[in-house]
């Protein structure tokens, strides 16, 4: 196993390539937000609109949330101490499952637009001069609701461990953080 410096040397460019990655997504979504929320004359359902800013919304905290497990700890300056004493303790065990929320909120508003799609192609080939309200806010509401309920346990599968391990030159480190899966161990 290696340890997290031979990790960031492994891949030094992944820290710095992920977070611009994550910025580029951050900065598209909040134009795609902003868009959404002007006034306009597209030819679009309000339902469909509406799912467009649930799903804009989720991926922008999902890139917002994802940042700090995903770019800021391979960034070469990021040091070891920081990673045991607060990183690993305080960040990981809640950031882990807050992305895992969004991700899974982002999926089934996916689905939800798509079934929103059909069915509104569907009954405008059927009745052209008829439409029917997508409960759309009924839908988002349960997704959200479905997306923290089954991630629920997430938040209790991971713990910290402190280790004391002696170093190469004899001393002791104060602690070494480790973050298992609790579940996976027991």
């Amino acid at each position: 196993m290696r340890s997290f410096q031979e990790e960031q040397l492994a891949n030094p460019s992944e820290g710095p390539v992920m977070l611009a990655a994550s910025l580029i997504g951050t900065a598209m979504n909040v134009i795609c937000l902003v868009m959404l929320y002007q006034p306009c004359n597209f030819r679009m359902s309000h339902d469909y609109i509406f799912l467009l800013r649930a799903q804009a919304l989720l991926d922008l905290l999902y890139l917002i949330i994802s940042i700090p497990q995903t770019s800021i700890i391979h960034l070469p300056n990021f040091s070891d101490w920081i990673f045991r004493s607060f990183y690993a303790c305080q960040v990981l065990t809640w950031i882990f499952p807050l992305v895992q929320i969004t991700l899974t909120g982002s999926v089934y508003v996916t689905l939800a637009l798509a079934v929103e799609r059909y069915l509104s192609i569907r009954e405008r080939s059927q009745r052209p001069n008829v439409t029917r309200a997508f409960p759309c806010q009924a839908v988002v509401a349960a997704v959200i609701i479905f997306s923290v309920a089954i991630n629920l346990p997430r938040f209790f599968e991971m713990e910290v461990v402190r280790e004391v391990r002696a170093s190469v030159r004899g001393g002791v480190h104060a602690y070494w953080v480790r973050v298992c899966l609790s579940l996976l161990s027991s």
